[in-house]
């Protein structure tokens, strides 16, 4: 059984919601000139921002696409970290007796998606082994199952997805091999607070999609879109989930609708939806733990912020499970600025 997720493409051949919007027309030009050619697509951009609807798109608008297989599975690669393994198996299959657990073949991602498009999301959670083995797949130089010798081929349209920036692919995220043969084509997605001028409008549509679901009337939604508060409340916010966010937001504002709140309630509950996200509690800290540690002595704002950084690198460490490359990227560093930091964290 796959462990795949899918994405629904019963809409993907119109313009999707995230995508219609001014901020995507340069995208969508893009991604219809590449749509017939069999080169591997990679999309960078923050989480939240469409990625995944911008794959469905280009799919649909493809040859790589086959009507029977809807709705279209999405690998997510992030589910393999502690596994890799796993990864091999979902994707190029196993037969029986491959490993412990492998009651029975299987057939694996590449060859259920033969003739289509294999969309691959956080793509620079996958371990280097596989890595190769999809060099050698995308390049036609065919595949095998765990445990198997026979070399099997699939004719597919790669598509990759990652929140990572390009920089950080390159050094050292993603073997520099691989890297090269997925990123043919590279779309970079803009996140929400790049595109001010198209919020309104996204803020919108994501309104309709959630109050549609609620059994709200259209004009009670014409009513909530055109609320100045809430517009200036999502204009001033910096939105890390980007659409995410506003769907957020969306259901808080709806969940008043339908009790009859009053306009300022219908605000505070959009406050309180977007502030449930990182730009609520990362962002902010928590202030008032540190007023209660005021006033500090002499030397004591660079004692704690020298702890804080310390505190960040060990963290970073732990969720890479000791891979300096990862850990670098995860703070949004290069990997030589990262080993002068761990240096210098162990020298003192």
């Amino acid at each position: 059984m796959s462990i795949a997720t899918t994405a629904s493409t019963t809409a993907s051949s119109s313009i999707p919601l995230e995508c219609a919007v001014r901020r995507c027309a340069t995208l969508l030009a893009k991604l219809e000139r590449w749509a017939a050619s069999p080169a591997p697509v990679l999309l960078l951009g923050e989480r939240g921002s469409g990625k995944t609807t911008l794959a469905a798109w280009l799919r649909a608008r493809s040859p790589y696409s086959r009507a029977e297989l809807d709705p279209w599975p999405v690998v997510v690669c992030g589910q393999f970290q502690a596994n890799p393994q796993l990864a091999q198996s979902e994707l190029f299959g196993h037969v029986k007796g491959a490993f412990t657990g492998a009651s029975k073949d299987r057939v694996g991602m590449l060859e259920q998606v033969d003739g289509d498009s294999l969309f691959l999301d956080e793509i620079a959670d996958i371990d280097r082994a596989t890595q190769r083995s999809l060099v050698a797949a995308v390049e036609g130089r065919g595949f095998r199952r765990l445990g198997d010798n026979q070399i099997r081929h699939s004719k597919f349209r790669l598509i990759c997805a990652t929140n990572r920036p390009l920089e950080q692919l390159r050094g050292g995220v993603l073997d520099e091999d691989f890297l090269d043969r997925i990123a043919v084509f590279i779309l970079r997605v803009p996140a929400l607070r790049e595109c001010r001028e198209d919020l309104p409008g996204a803020w919108v549509r994501v309104l309709s999609r959630v109050a549609a679901r609620a059994g709200l009337t259209e004009s009670a939604v014409e009513e909530l879109g055109g609320d100045h508060d809430v517009l200036a409340l999502l204009a001033e916010h910096p939105l890390p989930g980007n659409f995410r966010d506003l769907e957020r937001a969306a259901h808080h504002l709806v969940s008043t609708m339908l009790v009859n709140a009053t306009r300022e309630q219908r605000k505070q509950a959009v406050h309180e939806g977007l502030n449930l996200g990182d730009a609520g509690v990362l962002h902010r800290l928590d202030v008032a733990q540190l007023r209660a540690q005021l006033p500090l002595e002499a030397g004591g704002y660079e004692v704690r912020v020298e702890s804080y950084r310390r505190g960040w690198l060990r963290a970073a460490l732990e969720y890479a499970n000791d891979n300096k490359a990862r850990a670098a990227a995860a703070l949004g560093m290069s990997p030589s600025t990262f080993k002068s930091q761990l240096e210098k964290l162990r020298s003192d």
